[in-house]
């Protein structure tokens, strides 16, 4: 399953909001230092969608923040959401 996220650094909490079909808002306390922010969200992503971060691939964007991810083993009623 493939999802866009606008990432937002340097929050007070981490977060996501779904903004659309596949597509996300997070946000992360890290700053985008030495890919800590990207782990940050890879890390909130997983939590959203019940899978392990290893199953959370980011294929697009690594120094921006429209990032897209590919998000691997998700149950059926998380994709329809």
């Amino acid at each position: 399953m493939k999802i866009l996220v606008k990432v937002k650094t340097g929050a007070r909490e981490d977060g996501l909001i779904k903004t659309g079909d596949n597509q996300f808002s997070a946000r992360v306390k890290q700053r985008p230092y030495k890919d800590e922010a990207n782990s940050a969200v890879i890390k909130v992503l997983a939590e959203y969608f019940g899978v392990a971060k290893s199953c959370i691939e980011l294929t697009k964007g690594h120094k921006s923040k429209q990032k897209t991810f590919q998000v691997m083993g998700v149950p059926q009623n998380l994709r329809s959401e």
